[in-house]
């Protein structure tokens, strides 16, 4: 959530590089973004009436578009919410009574305020890795059919090629090429390390599985490119 206080909402940079942001649609982000102002203009209240809510966001889009947009944003952003008679953002008091107590006079007090920003994006940072691991854990155990538990071990294997640069999509490509292999053994051999580990003496099976060459229709190879 952005930094808030009385006259204004602060937008993080890394919001671009946020994955949740950009899973949405281009209305859902925009419509995000306008409603992070509406929640500081009517004090964290935004109505539900489609009616008003279509006027205060200034689009053309139908009240059933707009109520989808918001189901979208709800999925991707949870501290986006809604009670019986308004939406809100959760947290936000908290973040505008921080505004309110800390009035930088000096150079010294905005270093402060900058550090504080580390330190939340550091918290946010963090929370995003946790979404991330988890959502390919999801992905993991559905595709192989299992009920494997997400052990301390497995966590750190799958943050460890998270940090070595792999994407989501990538991890998720591996997969679908590991379940998809015909090797009579295959099914003893289902463990995370087999998908994305490294294994003592044996070539890095992520590598092995984002590359795995795909078999066309007439029996020729054909490798999976990276965009």
């Amino acid at each position: 959530m952005p930094r808030i206080s009385r006259e204004f909402v602060k937008l993080e940079t890394r919001l671009l590089n946020d994955y949740r942001f950009f899973e949405m649609s281009e209305r859902g982000q925009l419509a995000y973004i306008k409603l992070l102002v509406l929640g500081r203009t009517f004090d964290n209240k935004i109505t539900k009436r489609l009616t008003t809510l279509k006027a205060l966001l200034r689009v053309n889009w139908s009240e059933d578009d707009i109520a989808l947009i918001i189901s979208e944003i709800k999925d991707n952003f949870p501290n986006f919410k809604s009670n019986k008679y308004f939406h809100y953002f959760s947290g936000y008091e908290e973040r505008l009574l921080r505004g309110k107590l800390k009035t930088p006079t000096s150079a010294a007090n905005y270093c402060e305020d900058e550090d504080e920003d580390i330190d939340e994006d550091k918290d946010v940072d963090k929370e995003q890795q946790c979404t991330v691991v988890n959502s390919f854990w999801e992905y993991f155990l559905l595709k192989t059919n299992k009920q494997y538990k997400l052990n301390k071990q497995r966590k750190i294997l799958i943050k460890q090629r998270l940090a070595e640069g792999y994407t989501l999509d990538q991890l998720k490509q591996a997969v679908d090429n590991f379940v998809g292999d015909d090797w009579a053994g295959r099914k003893d051999h289902m463990d995370l390390i087999y998908c994305i580990g490294k294994q003592k003496g044996k070539a890095d099976n992520l590598e092995k599985w984002i590359n795995k060459p795909v078999k066309s229709k007439d029996g020729i190879d054909q490798y999976i490119v990276e965009g």
